[in-house]
């Protein structure tokens, strides 16, 4: 909170300790808490304790069905063919949906999306990389993560295990195969404070 927030804050809980009813708000115009403060009596146990000033619930933003198309196209790597089938729709379906922001989703879809939104949550938590084609090459009993995706119900459990072996995989390619002596060098040029 900087000075001027806090003059007003302090000015406006000045008013409703002396009885005044008032409204105050804090922030950023991006982010403004809205608070109402109680009228205040002499007899009102808040003035021991006021720690009954709440701030007014923010709205939380939703995430869209276009959202979480846009989010799976860049977690997972994968092509709009590949995608409309882990949507479990067609891909006309699925370029209208990205391009025509009037056209609504059907329920299905919507579920749906929830459902890729859940798995996308887990395999971003487990391997912050792009999956690529990993998605559909790696296989753990002659399964892929993207027959897992394109099933009718996603089992979450799997997708764990998959993007944590994904992860894995992704971690030992990209591990160096340099002379200790070149790594060392390098991490130490790649330091804020290297000459």
């Amino acid at each position: 909170m900087n000075k001027k927030q806090f003059s007003t804050a302090c000015g406006i809980a000045a008013l409703a300790l002396n009885g005044m009813p008032a409204i105050a708000t804090t922030g950023t115009n991006e982010n403004i808490t809205t608070y109402f403060l109680p009228r205040l009596s002499e007899n009102s146990p808040a003035l021991e304790n006021p720690s009954n000033y709440f701030p007014i619930d923010q709205q939380i933003d939703i995430l869209t069905v276009t959202d979480v198309i846009h989010r799976a196209e860049k977690t997972l790597g994968l092509s709009k063919q590949h995608l409309a089938e882990v949507f479990l729709t067609t891909r006309q379906n699925l370029h209208n949906l990205l391009t025509k922001l009037e056209q609504k989703p059907n329920q299905k879809t919507e579920n749906r999306a929830q459902q890729v939104n859940e798995a996308l949550s887990i395999i971003s938590s487990n391997c912050p990389h792009r999956l690529g084609a990993s998605t559909l090459t790696m296989r753990i009993d002659d399964k892929r993560l993207f027959d897992i995706l394109t099933s009718e119900s996603i089992n979450l459990e799997q997708v764990a295990i998959f993007s944590k072996t994904i992860a894995k995989r992704i971690n030992k390619q990209s591990q160096s195969t340099l002379p200790d002596s070149i790594v060392k060098q390098e991490e130490f040029l790649n330091r804020p404070n290297a000459v």
